[in-house]
């Protein structure tokens, strides 16, 4: 089974320089939990909901003013739409991300694949696996973020 056939198909975008705020909003009404951040037609990085909490709503500048570059991931991952879903498991997998940015021939975004639609759309073991190293993956980095917030105070 490939990406295309279990991906949310059509994709949401915003550009760089739109505020955080309007980020905020865009994922509010779409209902989304992520957004891939544009320049031109290039994704540079994604904006997601946990970003807008801990970069932006955490700091007294707050989303008005703040560009949404400025709360993007700049690393992300990207995976074509034409790869089989077993491997784009093992990018998660490897990754410990939960979403991938789905590129067309071209490069450019089309939609997002997630753990969730690999769930309901495949019976397989692997999403399982995918589940338990993703909450593995999450707990090393609260942990590390704990470690290091620790040593701030």
């Amino acid at each position: 089974m490939k990406v295309s056939d279990v991906m949310t198909h059509g994709i949401e975008t915003i550009a760089g320089e739109a505020s955080a705020a309007d980020a905020a909003k865009r994922m509010k009404f779409l209902n989304v939990g992520i957004l891939p951040v544009l320049d031109g037609d290039r994704v540079v990085g994604v904006v997601t909901d946990r970003d807008l909490t801990i970069r932006i709503l955490a700091d007294p500048a707050g989303a008005r003013w703040t560009p949404v570059l400025e709360a993007a991931t700049r690393r992300f991952v990207s995976i074509s739409e034409e790869v089989d879903v077993d491997q784009a498991i093992d990018v998660m997998c490897a990754e410990g991300i939960s979403r991938l940015i789905v590129v067309d021939g071209s490069g450019r975004p089309i939609g997002v694949l997630s753990a969730g639609d690999i769930a309901a759309q495949t019976s397989s073991e692997r999403v399982s696996e995918l589940h338990r190293i993703l909450g593995m993956k999450y707990r090393e980095r609260h942990a590390r973020s704990l470690a290091h917030a620790s040593r701030r105070w």
